[in-house]
């Protein structure tokens, strides 16, 4: 007689466990340029690189510890960095320079081998420095300002179904996402549950060792602001907008045959935050913008344990018009378009146990 599987006890788990997210709020948060935290879905695992790699069985969990760093500070309006070429301000010397470090922290079930879910909860570690100002013939000298934040970001809970039964298709399949994002990143929670609605699919075909891979995900942010001031002038700009966000990869992954468990990955990566929301007003203050990356990846994989370690360089950054830009260029007739800054590289690592 089969054995039944405690799939409410599973999702009595996840549910309390996003619920205690929620009860654990952060200190404080704060938004830097052109955000750069959304991932694409990873289709790599703690599994070896032969066979069946991106699936989750039935019945098994899978525990994840990321990590990821970056220092932006390089200001870019459109795709033209301003350092001083003609036709650009030299922002060099007085650079805004934002250094970011996110944990996070990710638990997954498999409720059948083809249906699983994952709960991912960030903290986030920043740090920002303000250039010196001048004194001029109507303001005085303004020092260096430094700004620090940290707590925890806004958990997301995000169920995927592989679309072929991963028994009768372990060289290729394509898989669907659907989740949602909850605040339990403080930036005065008004007591909704619900915040945003994630999106995703991933897609592999192997040939021999080779395997290629396409990702993609996206947030949809219903809220237009947050009702945090900014301090700026620009009353289209005095609160704080809740933007979508959006991310994708595209590459190939291969095993090292003469290195037991070492596998390489080279990927592009975009990440970006769009000028339009798809769902409700795009009013308030943003960075939009994007950045696409060349990604190149090394992972180790030992029995259920895998380490995993990339490090996109971005070659191309682009600071987009926002919709207060749009509105400011109406107004005036003339184009209006603001900066971002962006880092040269990212660095990302990762540690997974299945059991």
């Amino acid at each position: 007689m089969p054995i039944a599987r405690p799939f409410p006890l599973v999702l009595a788990a996840l549910t309390a466990m996003v619920s205690f997210a929620v009860a654990g709020v952060a200190d404080v948060r704060a938004q830097g340029c052109v955000a750069s935290r959304m991932n694409a879905p990873s289709v790599s695992g703690a599994t070896d690189p032969e066979g069946n790699s991106y699936y989750l069985p039935d019945g098994r969990w899978q525990a994840s510890f990321g990590y990821r760093t970056y220092r932006s500070h390089r200001h870019f309006v459109g795709s033209v960095e301003q350092d001083g070429s003609p036709g650009t301000v030299d922002r060099r010397s007085n650079e805004v320079v934002n250094h970011v470090h996110i944990p996070e922290l990710t638990l997954s079930y498999g409720f059948s081998d083809r249906l699983s879910a994952t709960l991912d909860l960030p903290v986030d570690f920043l740090h920002r420095r303000n250039p010196p100002r001048a004194a001029t013939s109507t303001n005085p000298a303004v020092p260096a300002a430094y700004t620090d934040a940290r707590g925890i970001g806004d958990a997301t809970l995000v169920t995927r179904y592989w679309v072929g039964n991963p028994s009768h298709h372990g060289s290729q399949n394509l898989s669907v996402g659907l989740g949602f994002k909850v605040p339990t990143g403080k930036d005065d929670v008004d007591g909704t549950f619900f915040r945003g609605l994630i999106g995703e699919v991933q897609a592999f075909k192997s040939f021999g060792s080779v395997t290629a891979f396409a990702t993609g995900s996206y947030l949809v942010n219903p809220r237009a602001t947050n009702g945090v001031q900014t301090g700026r002038s620009d009353p289209n700009e005095a609160v704080m907008s809740v933007a979508d966000q959006y991310g994708a990869r595209l590459g190939i992954t291969m095993p090292i045959r003469f290195l037991k468990g070492v596998g390489l990955t080279l990927d592009a990566r975009m990440e970006g935050v769009p000028s339009s929301d798809l769902v409700g007003s795009s009013a308030g203050f943003r960075r939009p913008g994007y950045s696409i990356g060349i990604e190149p990846g090394l992972s180790y994989t030992w029995k259920k344990t895998a380490f995993a370690v990339s490090v996109p360089y971005l070659v191309r950054r682009v600071r987009s018009q926002s919709y207060a830009d749009k509105l400011a260029t109406a107004a005036t007739g003339s184009f209006v378009n603001g900066d971002a800054a962006f880092a040269d590289y990212i660095v990302i690592a990762g540690f997974t146990r299945r059991f």
